[in-house]
């Protein structure tokens, strides 16, 4: 994964309140833009494609998700309440924060079982 550091961060946060927090800019594989920001104990991540488009690759989600996070540590995509909502065009939000845990769908949906 390619990643480029944002060198004008500071601008891109400038005059938008609610980017305070991000304390990192990077292009991912000249596809995304991802700021991070840390906020109390969550990991913010926010992942846009730099075209706009909607993103509709899970693994490349995944793969960014790993590299921030870390591949053994999980994160949560937010949808949320209507009221809550902003249409922030095709963003999309991962948090993460220590000790999270979620539902094993291997053992949910008993993958390591022998057929």
């Amino acid at each position: 994964m390619k990643i480029v550091p944002l060198d004008n961060i500071e601008s891109i946060k400038s005059g938008h309140p609610h980017l305070d927090t991000v304390t990192k800019g990077v292009i991912v594989n000249d596809l995304y833009r991802v700021l991070v920001a840390k906020t109390g104990k969550y990991l913010h991540i926010r992942i846009r494609r730099l075209d706009d488009l909607p993103i509709t690759s899970f693994s490349d989600m995944q793969e960014i998700k790993n590299y921030f996070v870390g591949p053994e540590n999980v994160a949560i995509q937010v949808f949320p309440r209507v009221s809550d909502y902003i249409n922030n065009t095709n963003t999309y939000h991962l948090f993460s924060w220590k000790d999270i845990e979620t539902p094993n769908l291997k053992e949910m949906y008993h993958y390591n079982q022998p057929k």
